[in-house]
């Protein structure tokens, strides 16, 4: 069971009754498999690790765990995930008491309380609260919260997103206007030798298109470029060498484009519309 009081996607190995682990017994990450010189998670199964840590005399001491399980690999790069060993409570107790200074007194920041299978957290919450000065909340409230606020920070990049394709919708239209008007002649003349209305408009909207495809193409190759930061960004805050904060989905990335591209279309209509209606002897007579 993971601190929070959710259960671990195992890759191999089982935890005990209701989804524990067991004292002297560890869970390895899915990450450590290959540094530590494991052939498949299988194969670390029952094998010992020996994890250090700071007593309070300063001085580093170790314990040696036995693994029971192998948890899974994150299936997506956003998922919740940690790479950290996990132990039983009363492991985690016995190191906490040799770390802490003697004479000291133990202080609690919060305290977890697992619900009975069945019972109503909702009402226990209550309980807790009117049991004196505390606070509580359930996991269920945690990750709701959480949600909140990035569905906040989603859809303000989506109220931004859609001011960029907004403002780039009246950009293409003002450049291909001020082409029409720039081009007027040429209009007129292809129009005298033959060239249909249909064809003018074609045109301006192919024109339209390219505008939106090179656009779209240049915002996901300098998107590209921002993630070679990645090692720098991880130098920064202390990251690991091997996160990436700032990923391409090359999938997302071409259905963008195909989308810029269709928005240049339908934004270059109306000027297109105008370049195909004009009248060959009034263009010509332009100057």
């Amino acid at each position: 069971m993971q601190y929070d009081g959710t259960a671990i996607d195992l890759t191999a190995g089982s935890l005990g009754e209701n989804n524990e682990i067991s004292a002297g017994n560890t869970v390895l990450p899915h990450k450590y498999i290959e540094s530590l010189g494991f052939a498949s998670a299988e194969a670390a199964l029952g094998r010992s690790v020996t994890i250090s840590f700071m007593g309070a005399d300063g001085q580093p001491f170790t314990q040696e765990f036995t693994i029971q399980a192998v948890d899974a690999e994150p299936t997506s790069p956003l998922a919740y995930y940690q790479d950290e060993f996990r132990i039983s409570n009363h492991d985690g107790q016995e190191i906490a008491a040799k770390q802490l200074p003697e004479g000291s007194e133990e202080e609690y920041f919060a305290i977890m309380a697992v619900a009975a299978d069945g019972a109503n957290v909702d009402e226990i919450k209550e309980q807790i609260i009117a049991a004196g000065n505390y606070d509580a909340m359930t996991f269920a409230e945690m990750r709701t919260s959480i949600m909140q606020m990035v569905n906040i920070v989603q859809y303000g990049l989506m109220g931004f997103g859609a001011l960029a394709i907004l403002a780039s919708i009246f950009g293409i239209i003002n450049t291909q206007y001020i082409s029409v008007l720039e081009r007027t002649q040429q209009i007129g003349l292809m129009k005298a030798l033959g060239a249909r209305g249909k064809d003018i408009g074609k045109l301006f909207r192919y024109e339209a298109a390219w505008i939106g495809f090179l656009g779209g193409v240049i915002g996901v190759l300098l998107a590209y470029l921002v993630t070679l930061l990645n090692p720098i960004i991880a130098s920064a805050i202390d990251f690991e060498d091997d996160m990436e904060l700032l990923q391409m989905d090359w999938i997302m990335s071409a259905v963008l484009v195909v989308g810029l591209l269709l928005v240049a279309i339908i934004s270059g209509w109306f000027p297109s519309r105008k370049a195909a209606k004009l009248d060959p002897i009034e263009a010509l007579r332009t100057e």
